[in-house]
């Protein structure tokens, strides 16, 4: 491997690549730069701040009303262990946004070329999500008005729109991170540490207040006003989708990595291109050779 590196770096096809046996390791200043490079693309990057608190107020909904499955299902007199039956929803949800993504995956491995010399590839990931990310919110608002009790819905049209939550907040968490590495490339773990730290934090302050937001909020339908409450937050939530994806390439025009990332790509296939220039002029020198001898 270490031989064919340097290969591929003396004929000029890609100067970057390095073998195993060649790496150097890190000096304390670069582990400190890549240490704190997550927390700096969290703050001063749009796309990664704004794409990490959606999906971590995805998720921060998500534990909420979770914390509410009890007491809602406990009003159909649903046993302990049927209570925790109940969470079944979000497998059966998680496993159609799997599907679904499924899908669209595979509809973008067939325009790749199209989307890699696109300006706006990296927010085709997120058009999935532009259908997909208000079922969050709805599925809230569905959810807080169908758990008044066996006297108005049975216990399946909540269950119903637990599912459809669970729908919205898997897709957020998919196309997030897809559009963020797809945006910063080479800085896509420290994009997507961003948005692993929003999630475990926002997810983790969830599980404070959660019981007492149920409990103390809008009196006689406590349990339909605070869902309804987390819908209105999640409508908040899901508006920078639509902006990334119409303003995407100005906003990442403005990001020192993203713009890092499209050079080096441009650098790169400007390589390719004098690479493949070189193999062809290669080839046709041979050739001309090879009929020089036959003639003589």
């Amino acid at each position: 491997m270490d031989r064919s590196a340097k290969k591929m770096r003396k004929s000029g096809r890609d100067p970057h690549v390095y073998g195993p046996g060649e790496v150097k390791a890190f000096s304390v200043k670069e582990l400190l730069k890549t240490w704190i490079r997550p927390f700096h693309m969290f703050v001063c990057e749009p796309i990664v701040l704004f794409c990490s608190l959606l999906s971590g107020f995805a998720d921060h909904l998500i534990f909420i009303c979770n914390q509410a499955f009890g007491p809602i299902f406990e009003q159909w007199n649903f046993s302990t262990t049927a209570q925790g039956l109940t969470f079944i929803t979000l497998v059966i949800a998680y496993l159609i946004g799997y599907m679904l993504h499924l899908i669209d995956i595979r509809q973008q491995r067939k325009i790749m070329d199209k989307m890699l010399h696109s300006s706006r590839g990296p927010e085709r990931r997120l058009l999935l999500l532009l259908f997909l990310a208000p079922l969050l919110s709805l599925g809230l608002f569905g959810f807080a008005w169908t758990t008044m009790g066996p006297r108005y819905t049975p216990w399946i049209a909540p269950a119903i729109f637990s599912t459809v939550i669970g729908i919205g907040n898997y897709s957020i968490y998919m196309a997030t991170i897809d559009y963020m590495v797809s945006a910063y490339g080479p800085y896509s773990a420290s994009a997507t540490g961003g948005n692993g730290f929003a999630r475990d934090l926002l997810a983790g302050i969830a599980a404070m207040y959660a019981t007492p937001l149920y409990n103390n909020i809008g009196g006689k339908f406590h349990y339909q006003w605070a869902s309804t409450l987390l819908g209105c937050l999640g409508v908040l939530c899901t508006i920078p989708i639509y902006i990334f994806y119409w303003k995407g390439p100005t906003i990442r025009k403005r990001s020192k990595f993203a713009q890092a990332l499209s050079e080096e790509f441009e650098e790169e296939r400007r390589r390719e291109h004098k690479y493949q220039q070189k193999e062809q002029e290669e080839r046709a020198n041979s050739t001309t050779s090879g009929n020089s001898v036959e003639d003589v």
